[in-house]
């Protein structure tokens, strides 16, 4: 199984009109966060295959559609005036099953300036 992992940065090998190309042999796409959702987007729209993510400490923006924040969760039909699915299964503190495997997912950095996202150890 070939997967492709993207992070933090939009890269221009992935982000270009030869992605389909270039990744024809990708099984599953993984992010490990801190991309907008548009690029897991183009990503998923692209090469039609599973793509899973998670939120980073950055590009939070839509992380309150994902998950509640200061305990006040947003209602679906809130949620749909602003915010359309990229396509990708979000699996922030969640197990996935896909195929052989079982993906677990941890978004989020160590505390550093109390933004969020963020933990510390305890």
């Amino acid at each position: 199984m070939k997967i492709l992992c993207v992070s933090d940065q939009i890269d221009p090998l992935v982000y270009s009109s030869n992605i389909k190309e270039r990744f024809a042999d990708v099984d599953l796409v993984l992010s490990a966060g801190d991309l907008p959702l548009d690029y897991l987007d183009f990503i998923v729209s692209s090469l039609n295959k599973p793509l899973f993510f998670v939120f980073g400490n950055h590009h939070t923006d839509k992380l309150k559609y994902y998950k509640s924040i200061d305990n006040s969760p947003v209602s679906l039909i809130e949620a749909s005036k602003f915010f359309y699915g990229c396509g990708a299964v979000h699996i922030g503190t969640k197990i996935k099953k896909e195929g052989k495997f079982i993906l677990a997912g941890l978004g989020g950095s160590m505390r550093y300036n109390y933004g969020p996202n963020q933990y510390t150890d305890f």
